[in-house]
């Protein structure tokens, strides 16, 4: 019963006092909502990265061309090195076939491309028939292009999904550019197949559309570029005869580091370097790249700490603070509940109950915050934000820790005031109060 009126107590406060209720409330909630998102923002990208290894591939190791060092997850090339070529594509995949299951050699390149009036710059791969098996992808529509189609370096392309709808901002419904003269009026994706665009002035046919893939983990966007055979890009388009880099596919993930020693030996000699000499490519293992891009997530954990910290102690200081300032505006009411009956654990509780339900609604009030926050921040800036329950309820229930510790002086202090001087307005009379 005495709980029970207690809490009356402490809600009539609420609204006699909103003022600083409402202070203790932003205080909380603020806290409460900037360490959800900064939690939400850390799981996000995490879950991000390992999305993006999922997309890549399984099993894989990449070489690149010239000495690279990675750096915060992206790839930085010290030097430009052009040894890398489809040569040493055919004899790893011939070298080494009882281990490897696919070999895809790729060059690319940011280029202008155009359809009739449309101009817009995407990136140029050229790679071969087995890129989309490699990197566990396919097209929406139509098809990629074949091994023949490659040999026979046919200036067919394949786009990705952000290049088609720059191009095709009517879905490729006009007809007018298509190859085989037909009418593409039914204004669906797939009237864009057997069109005409034109890759540094030079005309290729639209064989395929990617499916949407979003960024990379180096944070490239890969539905902008277009897939081009790449006997095709090194003799027509890039004028070139080597290789950016070479992605293998390892038939058994245990045999990565094995394959990466076979596939350097083999490198260096067909390379003829020296013992004495580095090596002229780099190869790296896509949980090499993962671990790269987790070392800032693991940074940002970091950084998380310390805001979590100054959160629960700038909202703790918020409550002492307002709840200290409370019981001295307050000292006539708790001598008049003194007076008729109260005692000092009727008074303690009222305002424990006060400092731990504040600081309830306010965690309520924070993640309800975060949680509006981090659906506009996701719609319009596409952040990746990942706010779990668990965290939540975990944030609510250090709340009412932080509320009850943080009130549990000036509570205490209002619970021992002397009724007398209480009622007077006056300070305690020297010596303490009376004990009931």
């Amino acid at each position: 019963m005495r709980n029970i009126t207690a809490l009356k107590t402490v809600f009539e406060a609420f609204r006699r006092f909103p003022g600083r209720s409402s202070l203790i409330l932003f205080t909380v909630g603020f806290g409460v909502s900037t360490v959800t998102l900064v939690e939400g923002v850390g799981r996000g990208a995490r879950e991000k990265v390992q999305e993006n290894l999922d997309l890549l591939g399984k099993n894989l190791l990449i070489i690149s061309a010239g000495s690279t060092r990675v750096i915060a997850g992206r790839k930085r090339q010290t030097q430009n090195v052009t040894t890398l070529s489809l040569k040493d594509a055919r004899a790893i995949e011939e070298e080494m076939s009882e281990m490897v299951s696919a070999v895809t050699p790729q060059y690319s390149k940011a280029m202008t491309i155009k359809r009739g009036n449309l101009v817009h710059s995407a990136e140029v791969v050229g790679t071969d028939e087995q890129y989309t098996f490699i990197r566990n992808t396919g097209t929406q529509v139509g098809r990629f292009f074949s091994k023949v189609e490659n040999r026979s370096r046919v200036r067919v392309a394949v786009l990705g999904r952000r290049v088609y709808e720059s191009l095709y901002p009517d879905g490729g419904a006009d007809g007018a550019d298509r190859a085989d003269g037909a009418d593409g009026a039914d204004g669906s994706a797939e009237a864009a197949l057997d069109t005409l665009i034109r890759i540094n002035r030079i005309p290729f046919r639209v064989i395929g559309i990617m499916r949407p893939r979003g960024a990379a983990l180096s944070g490239q966007d890969e539905d902008n570029q277009i897939f081009v055979p790449i006997n095709t890009a090194l003799r027509r388009l890039f004028n070139v005869d080597h290789l950016n880099s070479i992605v293998v596919k390892v038939r058994d993930g245990r045999s990565l580091e094995a394959g990466t020693g076979r596939i350097n030996r083999l490198l260096r000699e067909l390379h003829r370097l020296e013992a004495h000499h580095p090596d002229d490519f780099t190869i790296q293992t896509q949980q090499q790249v993962l671990e790269a891009r987790m070392e800032i997530a693991s940074r940002f954990k970091e950084i998380m700490i310390v805001v979590i910290l100054v959160s629960f102690v700038l909202g703790s200081l918020g409550v002492f603070a307002v709840m200290t300032l409370g019981v001295n505006r307050r000292r006539a009411e708790i001598g008049l509940r003194r007076a008729v009956g109260a005692t000092k654990q009727d008074i303690l509780k009222q305002f424990l109950f006060e400092a731990s339900l504040l600081s309830f609604f306010g965690a309520v009030t924070g993640i309800f915050l975060a949680v509006l926050i981090s659906s506009i921040l996701t719609i319009t800036l596409e952040l990746p934000i990942s706010l779990t329950p668990v965290v939540m309820i975990i944030e609510v229930g250090l709340s009412l820790v932080v509320g009850m510790v943080s009130g549990l002086h000036p509570a205490w202090s209002a619970a021992n005031l002397n009724p007398v001087s209480a009622l007077r307005g006056t300070k305690d009379p020297e010596g303490g109060s009376p004990k009931h």
